[in-house]
């Protein structure tokens, strides 16, 4: 999953056939999940312009995941929303899986250091990264596949 996450991020998608949506009752909730995948973005921009971490996938690049010295709370509720996300897929409107899953990252945003290096653990902060491109695909999916609506770059 997480090399399909790297090369989402690196290809650039046709969006003619998106529009975006002008309902009332879902316009600020929309724009949270749309404003979550800029966030996400720019993130990920800032991290591959930088030389601390390396973007690239390697095989064992998810070994993090069964070590819990890695994961404090916030980093594992993330994990469990984006797992929870990928489980109810099929069966959930894709709006409640995206709030969800963008409030599940803002949370996590808010109090995970993620691109400030001199302040973290490099694999700490690649961790993060990890999930914060996760994120981004699975926001991407959820947006522009199941809303119809643009996942916009930047706001």
């Amino acid at each position: 999953m997480l090399s399909h996450c790297t090369d989402e991020t690196n290809r650039a998608s046709d969006r003619s056939f998106l529009r975006l949506k002008r309902e009332s009752s879902g316009d600020s909730k929309i724009f949270l999940c749309q404003y979550s995948y800029a966030r996400c973005t720019a993130l990920i921009e800032m991290a591959s312009r930088s030389n601390h971490i390396d973007k690239s996938v390697e095989n064992d690049s998810a070994k993090w995941l069964n070590e819990s010295k890695f994961l404090l709370q916030k980093e594992s509720e993330l994990l469990s929303q984006i797992i929870a996300t990928l489980d109810e897929w099929e069966e959930t409107n894709p709006l409640t899986l995206a709030i969800s899953l963008s409030e599940a990252f803002q949370t996590f945003y808010q109090n995970c250091q993620i691109v400030k290096y001199d302040t973290i653990h490099l694999q700490v902060a690649q961790c993060r990264l990890a999930l914060v491109m996760i994120t981004h695909w699975l926001l991407k999916q959820l947006l522009e596949q199941g809303l119809g609506v643009v996942a916009p770059e930047t706001l």
